[in-house]
C-alpha cells in the first residue's frame, strides 16, 4: 500500500487503510515472515517493496559499521562512546554541516509547563564542544564541516550588514527561526505551547562568540590552516569581543532579561587568550581586555570570605549558577576559588548526583540539567578528585534510556528524562566526561590542566595528509576501506 501526503509518502505491505484521517493497519504474522512501513520525504518518492527494505537495511547496517571503524575511542566505555557518537552524526545535516541541538521540539524542562522549546537547529554556542569532542574521537570531518558552515554562515551574515555570529542558524535554506505558538497543539502531557522557531535567534549572548574563536583554536592545533574567511573570522569575532565584553547579555541560558553574567565575561576572556595563538592580531589590545576582564571578574563576582569565597553568576548578585564551575576548566579560578565555588553550588544546587542550573529554576522545580553534571565530573577530575568523579560517572551511566539515549534534563525524584531528546549537549558532555576521567587515570599529570590544554595534548593531527596516515595507525580497521567498502555506499 502506498500513500502521500503533501512532500511525505507512506509506504507498507500490511495492507494500510485510510479511515477518515487516519491510516489503519492490522495483521498477523508468523515466524520467518517480513512486514515493514517505511515513511519517506522528497522528490521522488517511489512505493516501496520488501527488496528496497532489505536492500536499505543492508546498506545502512553497513555504512554504520563501517563509520565506526573511524572511532578512535578504546576503554572501558566503547558502546556508550559508539552509540553517542552515532546520535551526534545523525544530529548533522549531511548537506550543509549544520548541527542540531535536537531533533525535537516543545518536549517540557517541567512537565505541563510552559518551558518548552525547539532545539532543532545549530547553536553556535555548540561549536567548540562539539569540534572538541569529535576531534577528540577521531571524527574530524564532522567537526571540520560543522566549522565551515559556521565560517560560511558568518560570512554571508557580514556581507549583508549583520552580526557575524548570530545565537543560531537553521539546519538549511528552508529553517524558519522566527519563533511561533501551535495553539491547536495540546503538548506533550499538557506541556503547552508546543512552539516552532526559538526567540533566542535575536538574543545577544557574549559567550556564542567566544566559542567560534575556542573552535578556531582547536582547529588550528589539529593542523587546519587559518586564513581566508577563517582568519577574516577570527579578527572580526575579536573585535567585538574587546568592544562588546561590558555588554549586558542574556546569558547562557538565554533569559529574556539581559545582565551582567559572569559566564560570558569568562568566556570572552579565555576565547581572547587562545586568539592570540591563531594569527597576527598585533594592532588588538589583547592583553590589555584579557587584564580588565578579570580584574572586573574578581572585583565583582566573587562573594564570602576564605574557604566560603565562590564565583557568582552576575557581577554584584550573589546568586548561584552551575556554570560557573567552567571558570575553572577553561583555565580562569584559581584551585583554591574552584574548589569553594563547587562546595557552594554543591550544597544549594545539588540533588543526588543531580546538578540545577540555578536556585530559581530548581525552586520553580525544573529538572537537573545533564551537562551540569558533567562540568562537576570534569571538575573533580581537575580537583584531583578522580575516585569522587569516576563514582559520579558511574551513576550517569544509569540514567540512560534503553537505547543508550539522553535528554536535556532529568527529574532527580523519578529518574524519568525531560525536555528535547536526544540532546546533543548531553552527549557530548558525556564522551567528553568519560575521555578525560579515563586520561587522568592513565596519565594523573594532565588531570589540573585546563581543556585547551588538555585537548592539545591528547589530539594529533586530524586535518591534512598527517591525518590520514595518524588515523589509518589509531584505527586500522579503516585500512579495508580503501579497497572493498563491503556495500556500505549508497548507490542510485
Amino acid at each position: 500500500s502506498g500513500f502521500t501526503c503533501g512532500h511525505a509518502a507512506f509506504s507498507t505491505n500490511t495492507g494500510a487503510t485510510l479511515r477518515e484521517h487516519d491510516l489503519v493497519s492490522a495483521w498477523k504474522t508468523d515466524a520467518g515472515q517480513s512486514h515493514f512501513a517505511v515513511l519517506d520525504f522528497g522528490d521522488e518518492r517511489p512505493v516501496a517493496e520488501i527488496a528496497d527494505v532489505r536492500r536499505w537495511h543492508k546498506v545502512t547496517a553497513k555504512f554504520w559499521q563501517h563509520w565506526s571503524y573511524f572511532n578512535f575511542y578504546r576503554g572501558e566505555h566503547e558502546a556508550v562512546v559508539r552509540r553517542s557518537a552515532v546520535t551526534l552524526k545523525l544530529l548533522t545535516h549531511a548537506a550543509t554541516g549544520a548541527f542540531v541541538a535536537a531533533p525535537t521540539t516543545s518536549l517540557p524542562e517541567i512537565v505541563g509547563g510552559d518551558s518548552n522549546w525547539d532545539y532543532r537547529f545549530a547553536w553556535v554556542r555548540d561549536t567548540s564542544l562539539f569540534i572538541n569532542t569529535l576531534y577528540r574521537i577521531g571524527y574530524s570531518g564532522e567537526a571540520t564541516a560543522f566549522l565551515d558552515f559556521v565560517v560560511r554562515e558568518a560570512m554571508k551574515r557580514g556581507d549583508n550588514g549583520g552580526d557575524v555570529v548570530p545565537v543560531l542558524y537553521g539546519a538549511s535554506a528552508h529553517s524558519r527561526v522566527e519563533e511561533q505558538e501551535l495553539k491547536h497543539l495540546s503538548g506533550w502531557r499538557g506541556s503547552r505551547p508546543v512552539r516552532i522557531g526559538n526567540r533566542a535567534a535575536s538574543q545577544f549572548q557574549l559567550d556564542n562568540f567566544a566559542h567560534v574563536l575556542e573552535a578556531l583554536y582547536f582547529y588550528k592545533h589539529t593542523g587546519g590552516r587559518i586564513d581566508g574567511d577563517r582568519m577574516k573570522l577570527v579578527k572580526q569575532v575579536a573585535e567585538i569581543l574587546i568592544k562588546r565584553w561590558r555588554e549586558p547579555d542574556s546569558g547562557l541560558w538565554e533569559e529574556v532579561e539581559t545582565q551582567q553574567y559572569t559566564y560570558g565575561k569568562v568566556a570572552a576572556w579565555a576565547a581572547l587568550m587562545r586568539a592570540a595563538t591563531l594569527t597576527d592580531l598585533a594592532d588588538f589590545p589583547i592583553e590589555e581586555t584579557c587584564a580588565d576582564i578579570r580584574a572586573e571578574v574578581l572585583a565583582r563576582a566573587l562573594h564570602g570570605d576564605g574557604d566560603e569565597q565562590h564565583m557568582v553568576s552576575r557581577l554584584d548578585s550573589e546568586d548561584l549558577d552551575s556554570a560557573c564551575l567552567v571558570t575553572f576548566l577553561n583555565g580562569f579560578s584559581a584551585p583554591a576559588l574552584a574548589r569553594g565555588t563547587r562546595l557552594r553550588i554543591e550544597r544549594e544546587l545539588a540533588d543526588g548526583p543531580f546538578l540545577h542550573r540555578n536556585p530559581a529554576q530548581k525552586k520553580k522545580g525544573e529538572g537537573a540539567f545533564l551537562i551540569c553534571m558533567f562540568w562537576r565530573i570534569n571538575h573533580l577530575v581537575k580537583e584531583g578528585e578522580q575516585a569522587a568523579a569516576e563514582a559520579l560517572l558511574a551513576q550517569v551511566l544509569e540514567m540512560q534510556s534503553p537505547f543508550g539515549l539522553l535528554s536535556e534534563e532529568i527529574d532527580p525524584k523519578s529518574r524519568h528524562l525531560l525536555g528535547n531528546f536526544p540532546q546533543a549537549f548531553s552527549h557530548l558532555g558525556l564522551i567528553g566526561s568519560i575521555l578525560n576521567v579515563e586520561q587522568a587515570r592513565k596519565s594523573p599529570e594532565t588531570a589540573a590542566l585546563p581543556d585547551h590544554e588538555k585537548f592539545s595534548q591528547t589530539v594529533g593531527p586530524t586535518v591534512g595528509l598527517r591525518a590520514i596516515f595518524a588515523g589509518f595507525l589509531r584505527a586500522p580497521k579503516t585500512l579495508r576501506l580503501l579497497f572493498h567498502s563491503g556495500g556500505s555506499k549508497w548507490k542510485g
